[in-house]
């Protein structure tokens, strides 16, 4: 009887579960989100995937069932799909994920709840608010849409000059502070007419930022001259798939 399958199987079935306790301790110390990060954290994924198909390969049944749930998956990202849900829909959605980063540390560079910068947080809302929605609504047009956002990242700067379509500038005005909130919806997006800085409108005259000088994310309620941000040039935009 040859042992020597068995126990080859068993192997890599510790190493790439080793491999994958190692890139979590990785990303788990990893505030900053960039490209190395990105690239871990698939890695990770496919690190367990493989590790669980070791484990189960011995058993057909399962073995099949797992790789074809696997390439329907693949078929649905991969596919061209129609984004289906309504943007009223998911304009709430964004709102409502954008308010849970309230409080949460400021880190330049950062896009998660241990520490966000102010374009990380606006495109954070929304990664999470079409992953949500598209998982609940079985939309998988919204799935790949905010994979696609997570994996490139966007800078104020290059939101606020509507960077691969992504946004739709709607105007530009003096101040926040003395801004007609008639003309806006909640999700609407300002940023520096120097591209520095960017928020995000919850409605009710009401912005959200990770404000870089008080180190977190806060709410800011319009008329105010305690927030400079809401005395400088902007240009208001708005995420094309929040309507127009």
């Amino acid at each position: 009887m040859n042992t020597d399958k068995p126990v080859r199987i068993s192997c890599l079935y510790l190493a790439l579960w080793f491999l994958s306790i190692v890139t979590f301790a990785f990303l788990a110390l990893q505030v900053e989100a960039n490209r190395i990060t990105r690239l871990s954290t698939v890695g990770l994924i496919l690190e367990l995937v493989a590790a669980f198909f070791t484990f189960i390969w011995s058993w057909k049944r399962p073995r099949k069932a797992c790789l074809a749930a696997m390439a329907l998956i693949a078929l649905l990202l991969v596919c061209p799909w129609k984004i289906r849900t309504y943007p009223e829909t998911l304009r709430a959605s964004y709102v409502k994920h954008l308010r849970t980063f309230e409080g949460c540390p400021y880190y330049w560079g950062g896009e998660s709840r241990r520490g966000i910068d102010c374009s990380g947080l606006i495109r954070r809302g929304l990664i999470d608010a079409c992953l949500s929605e598209g998982v609940v609504r079985l939309d998988p047009g919204l799935i790949r849409h905010g994979l696609s956002l997570w994996w490139h990242d966007t800078s104020a700067k290059a939101l606020g000059e509507e960077h691969q379509g992504l946004t739709k500038r709607l105007f530009e005005a003096d101040a926040l502070k003395t801004l007609d909130y008639s003309k806006l919806r909640p999700g609407d997006v300002a940023v520096t007419q120097d591209g520095v800085h960017t928020m995000a409108y919850l409605g009710e005259e009401t912005w959200i930022e990770a404000d870089p000088g008080k180190l977190r994310v806060i709410t800011v309620h319009a008329p105010t001259t305690s927030n400079g941000w809401f005395l400088r040039p902007v240009r208001i935009l708005r995420w094309r798939m929040l309507g127009e």
